[in-house]
C-alpha cells in the first residue's frame, strides 16, 4: 500500500499541529456473531485524530482486529499522543463535547431497556437503587466516551474509603455495586460504540472471617455472679448455656426426661467453652 492510501479514510478537519486531522474511518466488515450464510456485512465507523499515516495504521489495525472475528466493542480507544503544539500530554478531562454522552443522560434509556428483559422485579429494584442512591452520583456527569479502567479503579478505592472502611456499608454491598456498574457501563459503552472501560475491574476483595473468643473461667464466674445479681430469674439457664457451651436453641428444648437425674449429667451435642 502506497504511503498516501487513503481507502476507507475521509480527511475531515484540521486539527492544532503539522498535517494533522480529524479522520472518519469507515469500512465494511462481515460480523462473525451473525450466523446468515456466510456471516452478516456490517459498517465499521470510526473517527480518529491525527496525521494520515497514525490514521492509517489504525485503520489498518481496525481491519485486522476484525478480521479475526473480534467485538468492535472492545477494541481499545487510540492512545492520545501529547500535544503536537506545547509538546505536554494530554490532561485528562471529562468536559462534555457536543457528540458526547454522560452517564446520567443515559440513564433513563437504560431502565427503559432493562425493564423489557427477562428479570425479576426484585433484581430491578436492586439495581434502580444501586443507580440512583450510589453509582450514578458518582458518574453521571463522567463521558462515556472519555472514561479509563483508572477512573473505575479510583472510585472503588473511594467507595471502600468512604463506606467499608467506616463500616457505613461491607464489602459485600460495594461489590455488588461494583457489579451493577459493569453492567450499566458495558451496556453505555455499546450503545456508543467505545470500549468497555470497566471490563476489568476488580471487585473489592473478602474480609477475613474472625474467629470467636472462648470466655476464660474468670469471664464465666464473673458473669454468672452479674446475672444472678441483676436477672436471677435467668440464672439457671445462663449457668447451663455457660458450662456445656451448647446453643439456646438446643437448651430451651431440653425436656427432663433428657436429664440424668442420678448420674447430675445434661446430654451435650458439642461444646464451645474450652475449658470444660
Amino acid at each position: 500500500m502506497g504511503s498516501r492510501d487513503t481507502t476507507n479514510l475521509k480527511k475531515l478537519d484540521a486539527i492544532p499541529g503539522k498535517d494533522r486531522y480529524k479522520w472518519k474511518i469507515r469500512f465494511k466488515y462481515t460480523d462473525p456473531k451473525w450466523k446468515s450464510g456466510n456471516g452478516h456485512s456490517r459498517v465499521l465507523q470510526r473517527h480518529y485524530d491525527g496525521t494520515l499515516s497514525e490514521a492509517q495504521s489504525e485503520r489498518d489495525h481496525l481491519r485486522l482486529y476484525l478480521k479475526h472475528g473480534l467485538d468492535p466493542d472492545d477494541y481499545p480507544r487510540p492512545h492520545e499522543a501529547p500535544d503536537p503544539v506545547s509538546g505536554d500530554a494530554p490532561e485528562k478531562s471529562r468536559k462534555k463535547r457536543d457528540d458526547d454522552q454522560t452517564f446520567e443522560e443515559m440513564h433513563d434509556l437504560y431502565k427503559k431497556h432493562r425493564a423489557t428483559q427477562d428479570l425479576s422485579p426484585r433484581t430491578l429494584k436492586t439495581e434502580n437503587a444501586a443507580l440512583r442512591d450510589h453509582i450514578i452520583p458518582a458518574i453521571g456527569s463522567w463521558v462515556v466516551q472519555r472514561c479509563s479502567l483508572r477512573d473505575f479503579q479510583d472510585l472503588r478505592l473511594d467507595w471502600h474509603d468512604q463506606y467499608v472502611a467506616t463500616d457505613r456499608y461491607s464489602s459485600a454491598s460495594v461489590n455488588k455495586w461494583i457489579r451493577i456498574l459493569k453492567i450499566y457501563v458495558g451496556w453505555c459503552s455499546r450503545r456508543l460504540g467505545v470500549a468497555h472501560s470497566a471490563r476489568d475491574l476488580k471487585r473489592l476483595p473478602k474480609p477475613k472471617k474472625r474467629k470467636g473468643r472462648a470466655m476464660s473461667r474468670d469471664e464465666v464466674e464473673a458473669l454468672l455472679v452479674e446475672v444472678k445479681t441483676q436477672y436471677p430469674h435467668y440464672y439457671g439457664i445462663v449457668y447451663v448455656l455457660a458450662y456445656t457451651g451448647q446453643r439456646f436453641s438446643t437448651i430451651s428444648a431440653l425436656k427432663w426426661s433428657d436429664i440424668d437425674t442420678q448420674n447430675g449429667l445434661i446430654p451435650r451435642r458439642g461444646t464451645k467453652h474450652q475449658h470444660l
